[in-house]
C-alpha cells in the first residue's frame, strides 16, 4: 500500500509540473493573442494532481473532463485530421489512463473508497482507445484529397496513346533533354512491384560526410549504367550484374558542398543511343559521357573505356573558370547535371549565393560537344550579345546564376534555363537591372546564337532564395480540339507550377498578381507588394498558430508560443530584425529534385518539401 501511495504522489508531482507548464505557457500564449485552451487545461491538470495527492475521486472525474474538453477543442480546431488530432488529445488520454490505475485507492468526501468494478471497465475503454489510436498511426492518412483534375481551358486531361518505339534507355539526367523523367517501360507495374528483390549492390567507395552527399541520378545506355560521386568520379557499371567496367577520377581538389547530381551523354548520328556501347566501334568517343566537376572543369569521356576524349578542350577538359572573375575559383561549383542540346553542352554552376555580394557572373555557356570550343555565352548583363567575350575579358559579376539543369526543344531550337538571383540572396537594396529582370526565371535561349527569345519571372524582386532550381519539363498539352500546345512546366520553391507556351512564354494556365505584405522590411529592401500566383500552385493553406505541431500538447504549446513571437505576414513575408518565418523555406516547395510527367496521361508528379525557416536580418 505504501508503494502505491509513493507511486501516486510521484505521478501527481509529474502532473503538477505539466500543469504548471501548461498554465504559465498558456497565459503567455493568451498575451500573444493565441489560444486559451492550454491555460484552462493547465488548471484542470493541476486539480487532477492535487486530487491525487489527497487521494480523492475527483482526480478521476476531472481527468475525464479534461480528456473530453481536449477532444472537443481538437475537433473544433482540426476536425478528424489524424496527425493534427492525436497530439492535441494524447497527453490527456494518457493522464486519464494513469489515473484510472489508481481508482481503487481514491476516496469520496464521505470516505468511500473507489471500487475495482469501476476501474476495470474504465481501464478497458481508455486503454482500448489508446491502443486503437496508436495502431491507426501505422496506416496512411491522406493530408490532401484530390478535388478534381486541373486542366487548361479547352484542354484534355489525357494525351492520345503513344505510337512509337519505347526507349529502353535513360541517356540524360531527366531521361531526355525534355526532362520528363517518365519511362514508358511497363514490365514493372502495380501487380508485381511488391515482388521486386535486390539484384545487386554497387559501392562507389566515396564515403558521405557533412559536406559530401550522394545525390546522383545514374544514366543508362545499352547494358551500362553511368554514375558520378560527390567527388566528381565517374563509374561505369554493368546494368545486369553490378560489376564495375571502368572508373574515371578527375582528381578534384576537395571543396565545400561536394555534389554531383548527374551526367549527360551524346551519341554521334551514326550510332544509336539505344545501342550497346560495348560494340566494336572503330572510333573513340562515338558515345560520350559528359561530366562537370566540382572544381569547374568540363570533360567528355568515351562511354566504352572511360578515357577522356582527345581533342576536347585543353589537356582533355575545358576550364570553366575562364572568363570569370578571380573570386570564382573559391565559389563556383558545378553540382547539377549538364545539358546536351544537339551538339552543344550547356553549363552553369552553384555559387555561395547566401553569403555576400561580389560573386562571379551567372553566365550560361554553350560548348561544342566535340572540340569543347565556347560557341556562345548568354550573359544576363548583356542578354542580346550572344557571342563569347574576347580572350582575357570577364563577364560581369553579380548576375543571376543557373545552377540546376536546363531542358531543350530540338524542334524550336530553344534551351530552357532556370535561374537564381543576384547575391546575396536575402539582400536586395542594390540589385542590378539585369537581376531584377532575370531573377528566379525561366529563360528561353536560342541554341545556335545564345540570345534569349523570351523569359518569364516567377518571383518579383526575390529576397527569399526562391531560385528556380528544378529542371523545366517540356510537355505537349492536348487541347479539346485535338491540337496540342507545346508547354514548359516551371516548378518553383514557392510550390508554384507555371505552365507556359514554350514558343513565347505566355501562361497556358492562368497566372494572377496577388498583393503580399511588405510589413517589417528593413530600410532599403524595397520588397515587391505583388507576386505572381499560378492557378496550378500547390495549396499550402494559411500558416497559423493551429499549424504548429508537436507530439504532445506540451511541445505543441511551446511551438505555438514561438510562432506567435515571430514575424509572419503570409507568403513572401520580408525578413526583418525580428525572427521571421519563411514558408515554404528555400529548400522547397519544389527544389532541384523537380518533377515527372506521365506523357500518356498528362499526370504531373512532384516532390513537395515543406520546411519552415527563420532567418534573422542583422544590420
Amino acid at each position: 500500500m505504501r508503494v502505491i501511495r509513493i507511486a501516486m504522489h510521484t505521478v501527481a508531482g509529474l502532473f503538477a509540473l505539466g500543469a504548471g507548464f501548461l498554465f504559465l505557457g498558456g497565459l503567455w500564449l493568451i498575451v500573444l493573442g493565441g489560444s486559451w485552451f492550454y491555460a484552462v487545461a493547465g488548471c484542470l491538470l493541476g486539480y487532477v494532481s492535487y486530487s491525487l495527492i489527497k487521494q480523492h475521486v475527483h482526480a478521476f472525474s476531472t481527468a475525464i473532463v479534461l480528456l473530453i474538453f481536449s477532444v472537443i477543442w481538437a475537433l473544433l480546431e482540426v476536425g478528424l485530421d489524424y496527425w493534427q488530432f492525436v497530439p492535441r488529445v494524447s497527453l490527456f488520454l494518457g493522464v486519464a489512463c494513469v489515473v484510472t490505475l489508481f481508482y481503487a485507492q481514491l476516496r469520496t468526501h464521505d470516505g468511500m473508497q473507489g471500487g475495482r468494478k469501476m476501474r476495470t471497465p474504465a481501464s478497458i475503454v481508455l486503454f482500448g482507445i489508446a491502443f486503437v489510436g496508436i495502431g491507426a498511426g501505422f496506416y496512411p492518412h491522406a493530408s490532401v484529397v484530390s478535388k478534381g483534375v486541373l486542366t487548361a481551358e479547352g484542354a484534355s486531361s489525357a494525351n492520345p496513346p503513344l505510337e512509337h518505339a519505347v526507349n529502353q534507355d535513360w541517356p540524360q539526367y531527366g531521361l531526355s533533354a525534355r526532362g520528363t523523367r517518365y519511362s514508358e517501360l511497363a514490365e514493372i507495374e502495380r501487380s508485381n512491384v511488391t515482388d521486386l528483390q535486390v539484384a545487386w549492390e554497387f559501392k562507389t567507395g566515396d564515403v558521405p560526410t557533412a559536406e559530401a552527399a550522394f545525390q546522383g541520378t545514374p544514366i543508362k545506355i545499352g547494358d551500362m549504367l553511368y554514375v558520378c560521386t560527390p567527388y566528381s568520379k565517374v563509374m561505369a557499371v554493368d546494368a545486369e550484374t553490378g560489376v564495375e567496367r571502368w572508373r574515371f577520377d578527375p582528381q578534384v581538389v576537395s571543396k565545400e558542398w561536394q555534389r554531383c547530381r548527374g551526367l549527360a551523354s551524346h551519341s554521334a548520328p551514326d550510332e544509336s543511343v539505344t545501342g550497346n556501347v560495348d560494340g566494336n566501334a572503330d572510333a573513340l568517343c562515338k558515345t560520350r559521357i559528359v561530366l562537370t566537376t566540382l572544381d569547374a572543369r568540363l570533360f567528355t569521356l568515351d562511354a566504352r573505356s572511360g578515357e577522356a576524349c582527345p581533342g576536347f578542350g585543353e589537356h582533355g577538359y575545358v576550364d570553366l573558370l575562364k572568363g570569370l572573375s578571380e573570386r570564382a575559383k573559391d565559389s563556383y561549383f558545378p553540382t547539377s547535371a549538364p545539358l546536351v542540346a544537339g551538339d552543344v553542352i550547356v553549363t552553369g554552376a552553384r555559387m555561395q549565393d547566401w553569403a555576400s555580394g561580389g560573386e562571379p557572373s551567372g553566365v550560361v555557356r554553350g560548348w561544342d560537344i566535340k572540340s569543347g570550343r565556347l560557341v556562345w555565352a548568354w550573359d544576363p548583363a548583356a542578354p542580346k550579345r550572344g557571342h563569347p567575350l574576347p580572350e582575357g575579358e570577364t563577364y560581369a559579376d553579380e548576375t543571376p546564376n543557373f545552377w540546376g539543369t536546363a531542358s531543350y526543344d530540338s524542334e524550336l531550337g530553344l534551351i530552357y534555363v532556370p535561374t537564381g538571383n543576384q547575391t546575396p540572396d536575402f539582400w536586395g537594396a542594390d540589385r542590378l537591372p539585369s537581376s531584377e529582370t532575370y531573377n528566379a526565371s525561366v529563360v528561353a535561349i536560342d541554341v545556335k546564337t545564345g540570345i534569349d527569345r523570351w523569359h518569364y519571372r516567377t518571383v518579383n524582386h526575390d529576397l527569399h532564395d526562391y531560385d528556380v532550381a528544378a529542371q523545366p519539363i517540356l510537355h505537349d498539352l492536348v487541347m479539346g480540339n485535338g491540337e496540342s500546345t507545346p508547354v514548359v512546366i516551371v516548378l518553383t520553391k514557392m510550390g508554384q507550377i507555371f505552365v507556359l507556351d514554350r514558343r513565347n512564354g505566355r501562361p497556358v494556365l492562368p497566372v494572377e498578381s496577388r498583393a503580399v505584405s511588405v510589413e517589417g522590411a528593413p530600410v532599403g529592401q524595397h520588397p515587391s507588394a505583388v507576386q505572381p500566383y499560378s492557378r496550378a500552385s500547390l495549396d499550402y493553406g494559411p500558416l497559423t498558430e493551429k499549424s504548429m505541431w508537436g507530439i504532445t500538447a506540451l511541445d505543441q504549446l511551446y511551438c505555438r508560443i514561438q510562432f506567435k513571437r515571430m514575424h509572419w505576414k503570409g507568403d513572401f513575408t520580408p525578413i526583418s530584425t525580428q525572427k521571421t518565418i519563411m514558408y515554404p523555406g528555400y529548400y522547397g516547395g519544389i527544389n532541384w529534385g523537380g518533377g515527372a510527367v506521365d506523357v500518356s496521361s498528362g499526370l504531373l508528379v512532384v516532390n513537395d518539401i515543406r520546411i519552415a525557416h527563420w532567418p534573422i536580418y542583422q544590420a
